[in-house]
């Protein structure tokens, strides 16, 4: 007896037309409670709240890339062995990939070359989580303060992956990201979350990831706009 597993077909559950009806009947197709509740369930899911939704992965890694301080020139250490999505957000900023090489027993970055490739414009270091496995974060960490580097985390290919017993993005690196495109383990059509260590971090990727705006303040009690909420990032560096 043959058995057909289709390889290309993204799976959708029952009720899930059901549920992107109750979405499109609410007015809110960018933001709003679903986006809100996704954040919080996401958080709770991997232990860390400072979760930012995000239209898609290079998007969010332009943003943390932004956060941790890389800026035209910079450099940025990276495997090659990685997607575009991954390290075109590092030309997105100006910024240069220092490639570094890979463990062949995992075929992710090897923190045992990290040293050899920090300069003084070396900002990050960008990690891959690669095919579903779990880099040494341990050494990686260590190489980064160490060097006085961000650590990012992309764990596009890793969701629910942990590392000695803690999901991905609590494990105090700077940020650590994940994508729901449709070639993910969940999809939600397109769209990225940004998780950070930092409280500050989590506060400015919430304002950058719409113009800079501060919800908080950028209307009056009245609904129109409020003159005193300035922005103070421009907007070509939001995400």
């Amino acid at each position: 007896m043959s058995i057909s597993i289709p390889l290309f077909k993204v799976h959708m559950p029952a009720g899930a037309a059901a549920a992107l009806q109750a979405t499109l009947a609410s007015g809110y197709l960018a933001h709003g409670a679903q986006v809100d509740a996704f954040e919080r369930e996401l958080g709770a899911y991997v232990g860390n709240a400072r979760v930012s939704a995000l239209s898609e992965i290079s998007g969010a890694l332009t943003l943390a890339l932004y956060l941790a301080g890389v800026r035209p020139q910079d450099e940025v250490i990276v495997s090659p062995m990685v997607c575009l999505a991954t390290s075109m957000p590092i030309a997105n900023l100006f910024a240069r990939p220092r490639w570094c090489d890979v463990d062949p027993a995992t075929g992710m970055l090897d923190p045992k070359c990290i040293a050899d490739l920090v300069t003084p414009r070396t900002r990050a270091i960008l990690a891959y989580h690669w095919s579903g496995d779990v880099a040494e974060l341990e050494a990686l960490h260590a190489a980064a303060r160490a060097h006085g580097l961000k650590l990012i985390e992309d764990a596009s290919e890793a969701f629910g992956a942990e590392y000695r017993g803690a999901k991905l993005g609590n494990h105090g690196s700077d940020f650590c990201i994940y994508s729901f495109a449709p070639v993910r383990q969940i999809t939600a059509g397109d769209g990225a979350a940004l998780i950070c260590a930092d409280a500050q971090d989590h506060e400015r990727a919430r304002r950058l990831r719409r113009y800079g705006i501060d919800q908080a303040s950028f209307r009056l009690p009245s609904g129109d706009l409020n003159p005193d909420s300035d922005i103070p990032v421009p907007a070509s560096m939001s995400a």
